[in-house]
């Protein structure tokens, strides 16, 4: 069985080739007005009034704090570390900005995990002294307010090509107690992936944070969100069979109860499967070896995408199809 799809070279922004010292963050202090890593530059904006502040865009962290609220622990992803146990993240606000450049630069955007900051997370979960807390029905203010409970807090991406923005949005939601059933309320206190795809060629993202909670100064919920590899897609290469790849190989296709898996060096670092919506269902680091058996009897019927990278960041994506 045959599928025609695209596999791509692509490029991570894993923020590990920024330097920092343990349990630490970068704000931008330093006036550079961003970062760079993989394929995209993240813009910053550091205030010099009132002492200095991070004021717009993004900044980087290593902090593994995910318990202290409150807005002194504002450079800590609730995660407790990068997307899976990586070190460096970034933390964005409302209106940040990446500029993609070289490769990626008007090319399409794989995606990205994102997870809730300590700050916003612990804030919803028990309310402060303006964000109330999600669920009930009384604001931070102790009066009752709009949302009868139904409380929600979303991030909204929005692309840009040759300077003027796309006619599509995709959206996050970081929290959501809009459910009949309670018991499905949620608070994002993992990485997730969103995937990006749908906005098609792209030069420029910018990200927009709201909420159900809001006064007269704007949204009460702390307006912070993390990310961690931001992946861009490099040199789209047609490939018409799944069983002869540049990198690996896989068979059968289509699988029964287990994958077979061959790489062409032992130059990688991980290897993992999604659905189609972007859900991970399977991650394991590679160790030395040019054969891998992945064991897929309990995936449904359909098709999934199976993801190698190697150790100088490049990842090669396909699909197979489970029986």
């Amino acid at each position: 069985m045959s599928i025609t799809v695209y596999s791509n070279a692509q490029t991570v922004s894993d923020y590990e080739n920024l330097s920092l010292n343990a349990d630490s963050y970068w704000e931008g202090s330093d006036l550079s007005q961003g970062f760079n890593s993989g394929n995209a530059f993240f813009t910053n904006t550091f205030d010099l009034t009132w002492g200095g502040y991070w004021s717009e865009g993004f900044a980087y962290s290593n902090m593994k704090d995910s318990t202290t609220a409150g807005f002194t622990n504002l450079y800590s992803a609730r995660t407790a570390s990068g997307y899976y146990n990586s070190a460096n993240y970034a933390i964005g606000m409302d209106a940040a900005v990446i500029h993609l450049k070289n490769a990626a630069k008007g090319g399409i955007v794989n995606g990205m995990y994102v997870t809730n900051s300590t700050y916003a997370a612990i804030s919803m979960l028990q309310g402060d002294a303006i964000g109330k807390q999600f669920g009930s029905i009384y604001g931070a203010n102790g009066d009752i307010d709009g949302t009868q409970g139904k409380d929600w807090y979303k991030l909204s991406i929005t692309g840009f090509y040759n300077n003027a923005p796309i006619n599509d949005t995709v959206d996050f939601y970081l929290a959501d107690y809009r459910f009949s059933n309670a018991s499905q309320n949620y608070i994002v206190t993992t990485w997730e992936w969103v995937n990006l795809e749908s906005l098609g060629n792209l030069d420029s993202l910018i990200f927009h944070l709201s909420s159900s909670d809001n006064g007269d100064w704007g949204m009460n919920t702390p307006g912070y969100f993390c990310v961690d590899d931001f992946t861009t897609m490099d040199s789209p290469l047609l490939v018409e069979n799944h069983f002869k790849k540049n990198l690996f190989a896989f068979y059968p296709n289509p699988a029964g109860d287990q994958l077979n898996v061959s790489f062409t060096s032992s130059n990688y670092t991980f290897i993992s499967i999604r659905d189609l919506a972007g859900r991970e269902l399977f991650k394991e680091n590679i160790e030395n070896t040019d054969k891998y058996k992945i064991n897929v009897s309990g995936y449904p019927s359909g098709a999934y995408i199976i993801e190698v990278s190697n150790s100088d960041h490049f990842i090669e994506r396909t699909i197979f199809i489970k029986n």
